[in-house]
């Protein structure tokens, strides 16, 4: 297995930073499905909710799963599992288990994110001991990326086969434009056609703000793959960067409204029933979307 991992070099792909003083004007109509990432999954029952994404580590404190009463998605968790334990510790046998039998209870599921490695710096010298011994060599970052973007196709092939029901998301992953252009590049490869797909994951995008110099090539990215019909999840993307790519992403998830209450100790409305903030509050999260819909940045649905 480990020789299999091993990549050569990657090319230069990354694209020029053109000097754009603004993001481009967006086509009307057009704006992504936002989820909101929730921290109580029994939101998926209510019908006031606006779309969900749910993660793995939360669904596995349920004791009685709800019925969904709308589309939503299963995030793997992928960024705070990898992030705390360096690699993945819940098999692909159990991941797959847990996600056909919440397909099936719970209902209308959307998409299941893969076991996905992500590429941020810190996640790449949190899984470099793991990843280098898989490969039998001491990794710079770009061979942990390499290792990382052939171990989330691995993930997809391998629970594809353990439970084919279940509408699992291929997720394109980098750090670079060239490194997100090769990976989908290393997908097709694999025998996996991106454009077929009904979701294709965009990974490690959540620490982009909206600054020029990091998201052009990106959103640059996020519209060639759309060009050649892949229907892109973007993976906890900022509000301030949707404006750059927000016409050629299909969704997006954010927890942005359960942060903002937390740091300013936010009380969105006067007759919340709950104590405290509203960081984990349905009635501010609902408001939240609706206003980041009425601005035209996202869809409901």
């Amino acid at each position: 297995m480990s020789g299999q991992l091993v990549l050569d070099g990657m090319p230069g792909l990354d694209l020029p930073e053109h000097q754009w003083t603004a993001p481009p004007d967006p086509a009307p109509g057009r704006a992504p499905v936002l989820h909101i990432s929730c921290p109580e999954p029994a939101w998926l029952a209510r019908p006031d909710m606006p779309p969900l994404l749910v993660t793995r580590a939360r669904m596995e404190r349920l004791a009685r799963p709800p019925r969904a009463v709308r589309g939503w998605i299963l995030d793997s968790d992928g960024f705070r599992h990898l992030g705390k334990h360096g690699r993945w510790t819940i098999t692909a046998a159990e991941y797959a288990a847990q996600a056909d039998e919440w397909m099936r209870r719970i209902g209308l599921l959307k998409a299941a994110a893969v076991q996905d490695w992500c590429c941020e710096q810190h996640i790449c010298d949190r899984t470099r001991p793991y990843v280098s011994g898989l490969a039998g060599a001491d990794l710079d970052r770009r061979g942990v990326i390499d290792q990382h973007q052939r171990l989330t196709i691995a993930s997809y092939l391998e629970l594809r086969k353990l439970a084919p029901r279940v509408p699992w998301m291929p997720v394109i992953q980098g750090w670079t434009a060239g490194q997100y252009r090769r990976h989908a590049d290393m997908w097709e490869d694999a025998g996996v056609d991106l454009a077929a797909a009904p979701l294709v994951g965009l990974g490690s995008v959540c620490s982009r703000s909206g600054s020029q110099p990091s998201l052009i090539p990106i959103s640059q990215l996020v519209r060639d793959l759309a060009e050649r019909g892949v229907r892109l999840h973007a993976f906890g993307l900022k509000t301030t960067a949707l404006p750059w790519m927000r016409e050629h992403l299909v969704s997006v998830d954010s927890a942005a409204c359960f942060k903002q209450a937390r740091c300013q100790n936010m009380r969105a409305f006067p007759d919340c029933p709950h104590p405290g903030d509203c960081r984990n509050c349905p009635r501010w999260a609902a408001h939240w979307h609706r206003d980041l819909s009425d601005r035209d940045l996202v869809r409901a649905a």
